[in-house]
């Protein structure tokens, strides 16, 4: 099934994926079930979701059919946290005396 025709929005590669991992599952994968995958993928972009992230996650949870699966969700650019933004500061004296006494009481 790896050369079945596909529509022009299914990646190839991640359609391989997904009719290796069904020969993995020992399932059979007949034309009639590609073409109801196909069919049911196209309905899901029909719906907003991302084709190609269902079949994806269906190959990779070992699903024998496609599911919709929501892609998650980023925090916007600027409310990330970036590491570069942010300076390292030495802990406290207060907190190395703490840390000390903690040490001698482990030792």
């Amino acid at each position: 099934m790896t050369d079945f025709p596909l529509p022009p929005f299914v990646d190839r590669e991640i359609w391989i994926g997904f009719c290796e991992s069904r020969k993995a599952a020992r399932r059979p994968f007949t034309s009639f079930a590609a073409r109801r995958i196909v069919h049911r993928l196209t309905e899901l972009k029909g719906q907003g979701f991302d084709p190609n992230y269902c079949l994806e996650q269906s190959a990779v949870k070992g699903y024998l059919d496609v599911y919709a699966a929501e892609k998650p969700k980023q925090a916007p650019q600027s409310e990330a946290w970036k590491p570069e933004e942010h300076e390292w500061a030495p802990p406290s004296p207060e907190v190395l005396a703490k840390l000390k006494g903690v040490l001698k009481r482990v030792a």
